[in-house]
């Protein structure tokens, strides 16, 4: 916070007048610095100011590993039943970039899937319960 105090406000000027940094630094004298503090403070301020080539040049990404339904299911449930490790271990022979991560998603949908699959039985079997009190029982 202690930087803003050596910054001018700046005004609403018009894209035609390009300002630069240097416009926007108040004179040595009204900051009550050294000759060389100030200059030390307007080259620092004026490097910040300039844009960062480095993280224009980013390397493209890598590929997305596409797993199918089917395999995702089988690491899941050899994950639930094995442990994470396990499973990455057994599974790299076929997928040699398979990290522990995916792994625990696809345990996690797996376990997930299993649920929802025992929460539609109990319903049907609710449901059938029910008819059978309202057929057997009037």
């Amino acid at each position: 916070m202690a930087l803003l105090r050596y910054f001018k406000p700046v005004s609403q000027a018009s894209e035609s007048q390009k300002a630069t940094v240097a416009d926007h630094m108040p004179s040595q004298t009204e900051c009550g610095l050294s000759v060389e503090e100030h200059e030390k403070v307007s080259a620092v301020v004026t490097r910040l100011a300039e844009p960062n080539i480095s993280s224009q040049k980013r390397q493209p990404r890598g590929k997305y590993i596409i797993y199918s339904k089917e395999d995702r299911a089988a690491i899941g449930k050899y994950a639930s039943e094995n442990g994470n490790e396990r499973a990455r271990v057994k599974f790299t022979r076929k997928y040699p970039n398979l990290s522990e991560s995916s792994v625990r998603n696809f345990k996690r949908m797996y376990l997930s899937m299993v649920r929802e699959q025992r929460k539609k039985k109990l319903f049907l079997v609710l449901l059938r319960y029910q008819f059978y009190l309202r057929v057997d029982h009037p």
